[in-house]
């Protein structure tokens, strides 16, 4: 008597293609690239950025996300199977095993930590430098120096008229 066939995954073809290159084998035109590419920033941004990040921290980051990217392609095939049960009325493998893999990101994140952090404050010089953007010291926003800016456009021969000036002017003139 010839075995089934079990249905095939697609499971250890992509942990191999993954570990072997990376998130770089991930089309990242498709939506489920974006939604995983998308959970591994916003990871890193609840660390502080990746830059606050340490590289033990990095290394879990890249951890959960492809362990976040092997239990949705679990979950996307178990949801197109019509049953979970076999024959024998027993759960499917590959159920324990998408549990193993959410217990396994849980314990990752868990690991990382639940609570967001603050980035470090930024410097002066990379605020304005990522503000304004790099002029290499020239500010073209100076004025020159040799110009004289007159807040007054009278001439300066002219005498001021008492009236005309202070915070009660124009109550005065409207009442002239």
């Amino acid at each position: 008597m010839i075995a089934p066939e079990r249905p095939r995954t697609g499971l250890r073809a992509l942990k191999s293609r993954v570990a072997v290159r990376g998130l770089a084998v991930l089309d990242k035109r498709t939506v489920a690239a974006q939604h995983l590419l998308a959970f591994r920033r916003e990871l890193l941004e609840d660390l502080g950025g990746e830059a606050a990040a340490s590289a033990a921290q990095l290394a879990l980051v890249d951890i959960a996300t492809r362990t976040r990217l092997y239990l949705d392609h679990v979950d996307a095939h178990l949801l197109e199977r019509q049953t979970l049960v076999t024959r024998r009325n027993r759960l499917l493998p590959l159920v324990e095993q998408r549990t193993r893999l959410a217990e396994s990101l849980v314990g990752v994140l868990a690991r990382l930590g639940l609570e967001r952090r603050r980035r470090p404050p930024q410097s002066l010089e990379e605020y304005v430098r990522e503000r304004y953007g790099s002029n290499d010291g020239e500010r073209p926003d100076e004025t020159p120096h040799d110009t004289e800016v007159q807040d007054d456009p009278r001439p300066q021969g002219e005498p001021q008229d008492p009236t005309t000036v202070g915070p009660g002017a124009a109550a005065q003139s409207l009442t002239q």
